[in-house]
């Protein structure tokens, strides 16, 4: 295998933007190889290059091991011994692909892009011209590599509605995977933009929409403001999110339950239709049953810790509600619960009831592919 020397060297001092000594070189050589690890919180290394040819990017690396044939010509080759180590890593060669002029300037900027999970959604006009044109304007920002896009699927409107009379048409769903410089705020602040573009005029909560674009995971981290919240709040529960979202950020981890997002699908494809209510108002959960008068799910409340962990491995959903003002034991168990959960704090009962009918009807079914 030969690679040339300028160009590993160029490698090598493109992201270490320290002298070339043998010292940085075998720093940048274990943090490299330790992108390979199976990691749930973070991609590869090389996936953050978007547009370097990962092999190459792993050769060069290796071929500044002792024993490699490294002189001051054109250039080298890797032993036996090297090589097998390179196939270790990389089974098949392969590329990420040919970088686009702005994925290329903000690799020569040395910036790193962050992974994060955005959910498409249209049930007004023309849904499939809505996500093309979502992509096309979100890849004309400077500040967003390579994007990837899910097989959309078609659902149910899940609103709310018990009583049937805010029928909506059926929606077209489906997932992003960005690789971005932006920050959780900007890239927020961006979709809204895009949006606003595409003629997005929001009337209404729960009402129809030619396009949604929702930001639902930013890598891991998280983020509790009065206008933003990352992750998404209903992100863990909405089926219309996770099965898209599973083709193209299967290992993505939603920080709050700990859980990728293929588990959170999974959860809800094998737990039986139970749904736990955690809260200390008895009155409270005796209202708010009462108002939603249904027979799909089983309703369990529990009001104390030892009735909590009793419960909580069987439930497909989580229901919190607590005083704002207050803080119980129980809460804190809530929190700590690895699954789907809906929080529902300081929510009226009539509030409480539509939001967790939207929850219901959101962990239902897929209808089709378009």
């Amino acid at each position: 295998m030969v690679l040339t020397l300028a160009d590993n060297i160029f490698l090598c001092l493109f992201c270490q933007r320290k002298p070339a000594t043998w010292k940085n070189i075998g720093r940048r050589l274990n943090r490299i190889v330790g992108g390979f690890r199976p990691r749930k919180e973070s991609t590869p290394f090389w996936a953050e290059l978007n547009g370097i040819d990962e092999r190459s990017w792993l050769t060069a690396m290796i071929g500044f091991l002792p024993g490699s044939n490294i002189h001051t010509s054109d250039e080298f080759e890797l032993t036996e011994e090297q090589d097998a180590l390179l196939s270790f890593f990389l089974p098949a060669p392969g590329t990420v692909g040919e970088a686009s002029s702005r994925r290329a300037a903000l690799m020569e900027t040395g910036e790193r892009l962050t992974e994060a999970l955005v959910a498409f959604g249209a049930n007004v006009g023309d849904c499939r011209q809505a996500m093309e044109k979502s992509l096309e304007l979100l890849r004309e920002d400077p500040g967003v590599g390579e994007i990837s896009a899910a097989q959309p699927i078609v659902t149910s409107a899940a609103t709310g509605d018990r009583s049937g009379s805010q029928q909506q048409a059926d929606y077209l769903n489906s997932a992003f995977l960005v690789r971005t410089s932006l920050d959780p705020r900007n890239l927020h602040q961006l979709l809204i933009r895009v949006e606003e573009q595409l003629g997005r005029e929001r009337l209404e909560r729960w009402g129809p929409r030619s396009v949604d674009l929702d930001l639902i995971l930013f890598a891991d981290v998280i983020v509790d403001e009065k206008d933003l919240q990352v992750p998404h709040p209903r992100m863990s529960f909405r089926r219309f999110v996770l099965a898209p979202a599973t083709e193209v950020a299967a290992e993505m981890v939603d920080p709050r339950s700990g859980m990728t997002v293929s588990q959170l699908l999974q959860h809800l494809d094998s737990k039986e239709p139970r749904i736990l209510i955690a809260t200390n108002q008895s009155q409270f959960a005796a209202e708010l049953i009462e108002v939603l008068d249904q027979n799909e799910y089983e309703l369990v409340v529990v009001d104390n810790e030892a009735e909590f962990v009793r419960h909580a491995a069987d439930a497909k959903l989580l229901v919190s509600w607590s005083n704002p003002a207050e803080s119980s034991p129980l809460e804190r168990y809530a929190k700590n619960f690895a699954g789907p959960r809906l929080v529902l704090d300081g929510k009226s009962v009539a509030e409480s009831a539509r939001e967790l009918t939207a929850a219901m009807q959101a962990m239902g079914p897929i209808l089709c592919l378009p």
